[in-house]
């Protein structure tokens, strides 16, 4: 009988859950189109609608869980209702992401620091504020990137999509290895790299067609970033905001990837590194999407955390000049590479994520609203808070 009222209670709830969520929603249609500004609408009713319907959100709770399995550590610390409880509070109040909570660290964070974490709901909030929609292909569209910022590649972009079979073969012949790039990939989605000396380039070819690509010479990178982990390029993610008069350096981190792992991004199962952009150490563990945390390297076993980046003022200076080149973007984060003799541009992000900050009492969301405001106006359509 006890089973029976709660089954009958759990079918009424959610019903009327479902009809007050869409009577909410409704209304917050009404409210943006007489109150938001077309261009950050779409974003505000994709957090006004995050907020509703949070309790039923089961894409988010099936990632949750998936990470959650993988942290045997974690719930000897804490159970796992506890966890559970506490994230979906996060998500709702913070915006925070399965994805955040994990990799932010966010279950270990005292909840006055947990704000100032940017998430992804505040990262699109800041990308639509600063970004106009029409100009992010500047950075999103690789062809189009590659021509405009050729002079900071240091090697050679062809865009696949008008090349006939021939081109094709003879131009990635040349290379001693190459990379084969969507043209709107992100997250090392769809990456290939390859020698072509080994490779089938025909078949490579056929897989391209009725998709825009971009061939490029893979960048060698030697020192002591390399050296980290050998199996890739292991980048720097700096970000740049251009308020129109100068450019400053907002946040940075270093990503490593894993042993025999071509690309360094946390979903391919990189690691990111915190770096105090004031003056180009690694200020904190490095943490991969899990939320694991590392001193050292784990495959190579080189301390990282307390490392001195190698070139960082060129660095600085070559991300500064860059996005002088594009004042149409007020924030764009760079992907660098640094070697013993070269600094290079691997690609821009005009939506890309802020991973942690440099120190946990740092609020890097207050910065950027403090930046937004200044450069936006405090009287600027849209919040999340």
């Amino acid at each position: 009988m006890k089973n029976a009222l709660k089954k009958v209670y759990s079918v009424l709830y959610w019903r009327l859950y479902g009809v007050v969520s869409k009577a909410l929603l409704l209304g917050a249609k009404l409210y943006a189109g007489l109150f938001v500004a077309q261009a950050e609408r779409k974003y505000w009713l994709m957090n006004a609608a995050r907020v509703i319907r949070n309790r039923r959100d089961t894409t988010e709770r099936e990632t949750f869980e998936q990470l959650l399995g993988a942290r045997a550590d974690l719930r000897k610390r804490f159970s796992a209702r506890f966890l559970r409880k506490d994230f979906l509070r996060c998500y709702k109040k913070y915006g925070l992401i399965a994805d955040d909570y994990f990799s932010r660290g966010i279950y270990d964070l005292e909840e006055q620091y947990r704000d100032y974490v940017v998430s992804r709901w505040k990262q699109y909030h800041i990308v639509s504020s600063l970004n106009p929609a029409e100009f992010r292909y500047l950075t999103d569209d690789k062809s189009v990137f590659n021509e405009r910022f050729s002079q900071y590649l240091g090697r050679e972009a062809i865009t696949v999509g008008g090349l006939t079979r021939d081109a094709f073969v003879q131009r990635a012949s040349k290379f001693e290895k190459a990379v084969l790039k969507p043209e709107d990939g992100c997250g090392g989605e769809g990456i290939v790299v390859f020698s072509p000396s080994e490779t089938d380039l025909d078949a490579l070819y056929r897989s391209c067609q009725g998709k825009n690509y971009v061939l490029e010479a893979y960048f060698i990178q030697t020192g002591a970033l390399h050296a980290l982990n050998p199996s890739s390029v292991n980048t720097l993610r700096v970000a740049t905001l251009h308020s129109g008069n100068s450019v400053e350096i907002a946040f940075a981190f270093l990503r490593t990837g894993r042993k025999g792992v071509t690309v360094d991004n946390l979903h391919s199962g990189g690691i990111e590194w915190p770096i105090n952009h004031l003056n180009g150490t690694v200020s904190r563990p490095g943490f991969d999407r899990y939320g694991r945390e590392y001193r050292a390297h784990p495959d190579s076993g080189i301390a990282v955390c307390g490392m001195q980046i190698p070139r960082w003022e060129e660095v600085c200076a070559l991300v500064t000049d860059a996005a002088k080149q594009c004042g149409e973007l007020r924030y764009i984060s760079w992907d660098i590479a640094v070697s013993e003799d070269a600094i290079v541009i691997i690609e821009g992000n005009a939506s890309g994520g802020f991973g942690r900050p440099y120190e946990k009492t740092i609020d890097l969301w207050g910065r950027m609203k403090t930046y937004m405001d200044s450069v936006l106006g405090e009287d600027r359509p849209m919040r999340f808070v």
